[in-house]
């Protein structure tokens, strides 16, 4: 097993983004919730990669309008950015009305 040391630093870096986007060729709602983490090699900086929960929603005019990003950059601690987020339509509305039809884990480099 190859291990990666993983350093959180001073900052947690998280990510809300949702909005309608047409990745795929067909128009979907997404709401994702992103980890950003940093990897390091001997102490230096190798690569960051994104941890992504994602649900996607089919469209509707309950979501119409719904979209935004936030970082914990716009916050002043992880507590104040998970409290925003909460209280948010922007995830209220799409997880305590809707159904996704998907809901994905991914891990990607970035």
């Amino acid at each position: 097993m190859c291990c990666i040391i993983v350093r959180y630093g001073t900052e947690l870096k998280f990510i809300l983004l949702c909005g309608a986007y047409d990745f795929t060729g067909e128009d979907l709602f997404y709401l994702e919730l992103v980890r950003q983490f940093v990897f390091e090699e001997e102490e230096e900086y190798d690569h960051m990669e994104q941890l992504i929960h994602a649900f996607h929603f089919r469209p509707n005019t309950g979501l119409q309008g719904l979209k935004t990003h936030l970082w914990t950059y716009d916050c002043n601690s992880v507590d104040e950015f998970f409290n925003k987020v909460e209280n948010m339509d922007y995830f209220r509305v799409p997880i305590g009305k809707y159904i996704p039809f998907e809901c994905r884990i991914k891990q990607e480099e970035v």
